[in-house]
């Protein structure tokens, strides 16, 4: 069971990463696709707060409705973070997120093949990825007022907005 301290106990370092006592960097990812049990276009994004210095909003790169999903949104949050964390050098990850979906996929890093195809790539870039950063992925209880995930969750649902923005335009 991976070490987690409250978000009032992290501490922010002198370039706005949120870290824990035992130094390792903390980061809260949230996946948000709107009409995702719908028909037709869904709009979906990603967040990522590293701090609220530190943040990353990603709307998602196309409309096709079986792209445009809340578990593909949830794994490119995970994935933004990773890569984040690879090109700054942010050797030790620990991934707070509300996803089972993406606690139950990515440390066993299998799929079972039975995942779409755009599912596995993101899978497989976060697997090599852990080659390079020590990465652990710890589940918290959605909208139980924990401020890095309700911060996470804005983020990832204004990516949506976004995306759907772009869609009228």
């Amino acid at each position: 069971m991976p070490f987690v301290e409250r978000y009032d106990r992290l501490w922010v370092d002198e370039n706005d990463y949120l870290r824990d006592r035992r130094g390792w960097f903390i980061c809260y990812t949230d996946g948000s696709c709107k009409g995702n049990h719908q028909r037709g276009i869904r709009f979906s994004g990603s967040g990522v707060h590293f701090g609220y210095r530190k943040e990353i909003i990603r709307p998602c790169h196309t409309y096709n409705p079986r792209v445009s999903t809340n578990q593909h949104a949830e794994l490119k949050a995970a994935l933004l973070a990773i890569r984040h964390a690879e090109k700054y050098n942010l050797d030790r990850l620990q991934i707070r997120t509300d996803s089972q979906f993406l606690i139950d996929m990515i440390p066993h890093r299998s799929y079972g093949g039975n995942m779409v195809s755009h599912l596995a790539e993101i899978v497989d870039e976060i697997s090599y990825l852990m080659n390079y950063v020590d990465v652990e992925f710890v589940h918290v209880p959605a909208h139980r007022n924990e401020n890095g995930n309700d911060r996470a969750d804005y983020l990832a649902k204004r990516a949506a907005d976004i995306h759907r923005e772009r869609s009228l335009q």
